[in-house]
């Protein structure tokens, strides 16, 4: 017990002071408060001029274009399928090679031929 009064007795004068300058105390706190939120803020405000603007654009609805091997021109920058299959492949994939003449439907992008019900080969790869 007497080791709690002494420590009671040891603190009155901090006690006392801490009353004495409350308001300057107050103050200081405040100030150190406000500049470090007011940094936070520069800093955060430095980061978003630094990042690119969202823009967010609504696709153009093109119809699905088929180019049967009749029409197709270039057909080697297309993707072609065999109308009697379910697998497409990329101009560079040896199973696009081996579909007769005949059967090949060509289609511009990948887009295109999954909408029309294809799937890509599986040991075709979308890169040479």
């Amino acid at each position: 017990m007497r080791i709690i009064e002494e420590t009671k007795e040891k603190i009155k004068p901090s006690k006392q002071w801490l009353i004495a300058h409350e308001k300057e105390l107050f103050i200081a706190l405040l100030v150190i408060l406000t500049s470090s939120f007011s940094y936070g803020l520069g800093r955060l405000s430095k980061i978003e001029d630094n990042r690119l603007p969202v823009t967010i654009t609504a696709p153009t609805s093109s119809p699905i274009k088929l180019v049967t091997a009749a029409s197709a021109n270039t057909a080697d920058n297309r993707l072609v399928a065999s109308k009697k299959g379910t697998k497409y492949y990329f101009p560079w994939c040896g199973g696009g090679k081996t579909i007769k003449a005949e059967n090949r439907i060509y289609f511009v992008s990948a887009i295109t031929a999954e909408t029309a019900g294809y799937t890509r080969a599986g040991n075709c790869s979308d890169k040479p």
